[in-house]
């Protein structure tokens, strides 16, 4: 019988099995330190196995936490909407070995896979199959710096094999940031900026990830405040975000991108309180941006803002409010007071959801694929990126969840979060 841990996914198991021709090449493998070289070896204990590679010990019997509904619903669309290399890896994840764990033999097939059909040279190969790593393992609540170390070796192939295509940077680059590996997003959002500096996105974005950086990288955790290096490293970061950021509300673009204002001041603001509310003091640019821009307080009690990674593309972005309220491009605003930016039927949105007063309850949140006449060949399709914000400006109370969902059927709705807003 399959160990707990593989039972925890019956539900979602796909019918085929692991390809017989594998089995011979892994039998006798193991994964080093690195992650990414195989080597045919005699048996080593699955302890030492196990430290090799920098996994937790996870014994074949240790019961598995109730898995929540949301995030495994997540896990199905992502996997049904998957080719079958990723179905094949994810059998070999339900059908351990006696030698290797679940994720031993998830990557061992990867391996496998990988050497089939030309998919070593194929950038939407090692996007699938690290998407699938990352939700596997988030959903069997891993340790973040392994999710982070796997997934981000995987992903990396795409950097080494790629020509020179933004949208595979800019995609790359979002999940780097889901991942919270914020130097590789940062620098893959540079290069995003030096190929479309005519864009406003690649401003933003690499704001927003210098922000991030600084919110959530170990280097600004618990420092000393009387290091000066990373005291300085961290206003330099800060100018840095604001700068990016400013720039796509000084400049103009081309009109499929108007609008992007809106959405651009409220993440500016965010910025800004965040910043004089960590002792940084007030960085508003005021010497390229008038003063009533700024707004002091801003705050919201949800915020969720759908951007997308494809340019030319029609996403709509939908919110049901607890109340049965639909908030979308033909009713941007409800009685409840939520409020959604302009449709963008181009360019690469985001459109953003706000809501003030609290209103309790569950906020369904879904996309609707309309169209899109710039699918890229490295990434394969579209993926939408969202940012879900409860508590918005209240920075000891936020909660902030980053998502990336694919899109692959045009005109069909699909639901990617869902946000609970509780009484105070």
């Amino acid at each position: 019988p399959p160990p707990p841990r593989a039972a925890a996914f019956e539900d979602v198991m796909i019918s085929s099995s692991i390809s017989e021709a594998c089995a011979p090449q892994i039998s006798r493998s193991f994964i080093n330190e690195d992650l990414m070289i195989r080597q045919n070896s005699f048996q080593i204990p699955m302890e030492t196995r196990i430290e090799n590679i920098g996994l937790e010990k996870v014994s074949k019997n240790v019961e598995v936490k109730d898995l929540p509904n949301l995030t495994l619903e997540n896990f199905k669309y992502t996997l049904n909407d998957s080719p079958q290399y990723v179905k094949n890896i994810h059998n070999a994840y339900l059908a351990p070995t006696e030698v290797n764990t679940p994720l031993e033999s998830a990557y061992l097939q990867y391996l496998c896979e990988k050497d089939k059909d030309g998919n070593a040279k194929s950038s939407t190969f090692y996007i699938h199959v690290a998407r699938y790593f990352y939700r596997v393992l988030c959903v069997e609540d891993y340790d973040p710096s392994i999710i982070k170390n796997i997934t981000n070796k995987i992903i990396s192939n795409t950097i080494e094999i790629s020509i020179q295509d933004a949208q595979m940077f800019r995609s790359v680059a979002y999940f780097m940031l889901q991942s919270l590996a914020m130097d590789e997003a940062i620098s893959l959002f540079k290069q995003v900026e030096k190929l479309n500096p005519g864009e406003p996105h690649s401003y933003l974005d690499l704001g927003l990830a210098q922000f991030f950086k600084i919110r959530f990288d170990d280097d600004f955790k618990d420092f000393d405040e009387e290091d000066v290096d990373v005291v300085e490293a961290k206003k330099k970061l800060y100018k840095d975000s604001i700068a990016n950021i400013s720039h796509v509300l000084t400049h103009s673009w081309p009109s499929r991108f108007n609008s992007i204002e809106y959405p651009t001041l409220i993440w500016l603001n965010w910025i800004v309180k965040y910043a004089k509310n960590q002792g940084m003091g007030d960085l508003f640019p005021y010497d390229i941006l008038h003063k009533d821009l700024y707004v002091h307080d801003i705050g919201f009690t949800l915020v969720c803002s759908m951007a997308w990674d494809t340019d030319k593309t029609d996403i709509d972005h939908h919110i049901h409010e607890p109340d049965g309220s639909h908030v979308y491009y033909g009713s941007r605003e409800s009685f409840n007071g939520g409020r959604m930016s302009r449709d963008f039927t181009q360019g690469y949105g985001p459109e953003v959801y706000v809501i003030a007063p609290r209103k309790p309850g569950y906020y369904q949140i879904k996309a609707k694929y309309f169209a899109s006449h710039a699918d890229s060949p490295t990434t394969g399709s579209t993926s939408v990126v969202l940012w879900k914000i409860i508590n918005f400006g209240e920075f000891d109370k936020e909660e902030i969840q980053f998502e990336m969902v694919r899109l692959t059927v045009n005109k069909s709705m699909h639901d990617v979060m869902t946000a609970v807003i509780k009484n105070d």
